[in-house]
């Protein structure tokens, strides 16, 4: 009995690992071609569709996975984005979807684990104009958060960085109201005029998670206004710091 349960373990890992395999090949092919095909590119419209097509067809394949993550090795060096945090459950695919222009259009799955095992996908399809570009996961109290920071472009100068705290809850992943302001929220941000960045020595447009003493920072920017948008970048950041409850602003900003 116990080599028949071992067969069956192993041929089950073999199985899982061969589909991963399998979804990771057609997901690099298909993102290279539509690269290749989009609107930065060669703009052919009808080759395009039909890679697009086939991505999503890819796409819909990781929607029907359960257990633990792929090994994704040639969808990121196809250009698909992959964020993975480090207890391992909650996962990130981002791409672009190469048809925008001067706005980029992105698009994710997300693959996270539940408390009693469970996987679940969430599949965005467009995430407005945001690139997700970092996952950080520190402890609080104990508790797993995950901090998800996404850049936006919304025209040539016009951007911006943001960043959400979140939460894996029997119900799923949801937002966690972790920033203090005038209340508490999830999330936080600042938009920018490109050119007041590209002018300083090196580029301050990020943000930073201190794990170690669960303190995150991000630029400070003063009100300036021009045709395209708001906002001159300084090299200087403000901070916020955990009190035990919420991140809290600290009183001075920092080079």
């Amino acid at each position: 009995m116990k080599k028949t349960l071992l067969c069956l373990c192993l041929f089950s890992s073999a199985a899982y690992a061969n589909q991963c395999e399998i979804i990771d090949t057609e997901l690099a092919a298909s993102y290279s071609e539509m690269k290749t095909y989009g609107s930065y590119n060669e703009n052919n419209e009808e080759k395009y569709q039909s890679s697009e097509k086939r991505f999503k067809e890819a796409l819909a394949k990781i929607e029907n996975l359960e257990g633990k993550f792929c090994a994704w090795e040639k969808a990121p060096k196809a250009g698909v984005g992959v964020l993975t945090s480090k207890d391992n459950k909650l996962q990130i695919l981002t791409w672009d979807w190469q048809s925008g222009g001067t706005m980029h259009e992105y698009g994710s799955i997300w693959r996270y684990q539940l408390p009693n095992g469970t996987w679940k996908t969430e599949f965005n399809e467009l995430d407005s104009d945001s690139d997700i570009t970092s996952l950080t996961a520190p402890k609080l109290n104990g508790k797993p958060y995950y901090f998800v920071e996404t850049a936006d472009i919304y025209s040539q100068c016009h951007h911006a960085i943001a960043a959400k705290f979140y939460q894996i809850t029997e119900k799923g992943l949801e937002e966690a109201n972790l920033i203090q302001g005038k209340e508490p929220t999830s999330n936080i941000g600042v938009s920018y005029i490109s050119y007041t960045n590209n002018d300083l020595p090196k580029s301050n447009a990020y943000f930073d998670y201190d794990l170690k003493n669960n303190r995150f920072s991000f630029p400070l920017v003063h009100q300036f206004a021009d045709t395209c948008g708001n906002g001159k970048m300084t090299s200087e950041r403000i901070y916020y710091r955990f009190d035990g409850k919420h991140f809290v602003k600290e009183k001075k900003t920092k080079k």
